[in-house]
């Protein structure tokens, strides 16, 4: 079906550069609960998540959310279906709430899901990526409480253009949370310069990437950019 195809991270090309110093922020602490992960289109969020998944010996499910996922049996209908490429015992009690067809609100949806889930003694991590798509404050609502009730054996990572409407000072305040904001995915200098050399084959001194850096602000989207009007063109002598 269609929505399958938003059960799965990007696609990793072989000659991406490594986020050398963001990957071992998400390594650092295998018990914390949340990672939140905000920046613009074209910040490398969704890429940066799937270089570290695909590093780390953990089950994933990766759930690309959008604007028709603004109902809570749609939306938490993708987080069952994306659990069950795990395993598919993991939320079963939720699949058959949400497949009874009546009015269950999200809330309800929420609480059989987080009991679910605690019956398992297996570390997994559940991606949801796009969720500024998700607008309704009864999800949010409800995403407020499985943040609260998850296992000690889940990572919930969420992917957002946008600051999420939710409550996380208590976990912020004990250390479950880790926040990678604009400033943190831009490119460093030393990433744009094997950006330039591995993706696009050019011979750029550290210098004329130094200021390519400055000028997109380390932004993976401007860096291309550039990368795709200087490929093809004569250095200068």
């Amino acid at each position: 079906t269609l929505a399958s195809t938003r059960l799965y991270p990007p696609r990793l090309r072989p000659n991406l550069v490594a986020r050398s110093l963001l990957i071992p922020l998400l390594n650092d602490d295998p018990d914390r609960r949340l990672t939140l992960i905000c920046g613009p289109a074209g910040s490398g969020k969704s890429t940066l998540v799937a270089q570290w998944l695909a590093q780390v010996a953990l089950p994933s499910a990766w759930v690309s959310l959008e604007a028709s996922d603004n109902d809570p049996h749609s939306f938490f209908g993708l987080v069952v279906a994306a659990l069950h490429s795990i395993d598919r015992g993991l939320a079963a009690g939720t699949e058959a709430l949400l497949s009874e067809g009546g009015e269950s609100d999200a809330d309800a949806i929420a609480r059989k899901l987080t009991e679910a889930l605690s019956a398992t003694t297996r570390s997994f991590v559940l991606v949801l990526d796009n969720y500024d798509a998700i607008e309704e404050p009864e999800i949010h609502q409800a995403m407020e409480l499985v943040v609260n009730h998850m296992p000690i054996t889940m990572q919930l990572v969420l992917i957002s253009r946008t600051e999420p409407p939710l409550r996380l000072a208590r976990l912020y305040a004990s250390g479950d949370l880790l926040e990678l904001r604009p400033d943190d995915l831009q490119f460093t200098p030393a990433e744009a310069l094997l950006f330039f050399q591995d993706y696009f084959g050019l011979d750029l001194t550290p210098s004329e990437v130094g200021v390519l850096q400055e000028r997109t602000e380390g932004w993976v989207t401007g860096l291309q950019l550039v990368g795709f009007a200087l490929r093809g063109r004569p250095r200068e002598q």
